[in-house]
């Protein structure tokens, strides 16, 4: 059993992808194109919360019933 990961620890895309079930290729793409998952570039590496891209994730759901 893993260990629970911190919210705010920096992780790699690699990372990101197996602890949330996207793949590496959408988080590039998303880079790429819309930038909807913030993300932490120093030099040419690219790291992610996983506190921003679960608010992300939020923001992308649809057909919510708004109360």
């Amino acid at each position: 059993m893993n260990a629970p990961i911190d919210p705010k620890r920096l992780l790699t895309e690699q990372e990101v992808a197996e602890a949330r079930g996207l793949t590496v290729g959408y988080l590039r793409d998303d880079r790429r194109g819309q930038r909807q998952i913030p993300f932490v570039q120093a030099g040419r590496a690219i790291r992610y919360r996983l506190l921003d891209v679960d608010a992300a994730i939020e923001r992308m759901v649809c057909g919510r019933v708004k109360k």
